[in-house]
Formats: C-alpha cells, structure tokens, sequence
C-alpha cells in the first residue's frame, strides 16, 4: 500500500511541475498561481479557459 501511495504522490508532483513549466513558457504567472490555488480538480477549467 505505501508503494502505491509513494506512486500516487510522485505522479501528482511531475503534474503540478509540467503545469508549472507550462505556465512559465506561456507566461502567466497570474493563471499559474490560480492553477496553484485551486489544484482540488478545478485546474482543468483553468487550463481550458485559456
């Protein structure tokens, strides 16, 4: 079980990290930090909007 959850978690950070450079290269610190502050599955709509 801990495996899985070790998994689950790395998973998640290379997510969070390929959203960050994503946004880095685009050039949107503003819907970087929403992204950041609402990643309880609401990024999506935010990566959609724009």
């Amino acid at each position: 079980m801990l495996g899985v959850l070790v998994v689950v978690l790395v998973v998640l950070v290379v997510l969070v990290v390929l959203v960050v450079l994503v946004r880095g290269v685009l050039g949107v610190p503003g819907v970087l930090l929403m992204d950041l502050l609402s990643l309880h599955g609401r990024a999506g709509p935010c990566a959609a909007r724009w």
